[in-house]
């Protein structure tokens, strides 16, 4: 992408056929803002990504599975016994895990 004069010079590709294709532009606009990686990341059941799983752990000492699901989000209603296990194991394999230590 550059900038000639009054007009934007872009290159796209189209992601399924893999051609390229050059295009002039009067105007560029970011319609996607800050939230694009949010809108591309998996979901790994209901609504719930993974960013969000490592969100609850680190600010809302999520401790398991069981603690999103049912007492932070209340996805459980809609999620599978897979899926639930899919966050424990998100979770065990996080650098960030926090250690809930107490009584």
């Amino acid at each position: 992408m550059q900038r000639a004069g009054m007009k934007w010079l872009l290159v796209v590709r189209d992601v399924e056929t893999g051609k390229e294709r050059r295009v002039q532009a009067c105007a560029l606009v970011n319609a996607v803002g800050p939230w694009v990686s949010e809108k591309l990341e998996s979901r790994i059941g209901g609504d719930l990504a993974e960013r969000q799983i490592r969100w609850m752990m680190t600010r809302e000492i999520a401790c398991n599975a069981e603690d999103i699901v049912w007492h932070r989000t209340r996805q459980g209603l809609r999620m599978t016994l897979s899926e639930t296990a899919s966050i424990d194991a998100i979770m065990a394999a996080s650098d960030k895990r926090v250690e809930h230590v107490g009584k």
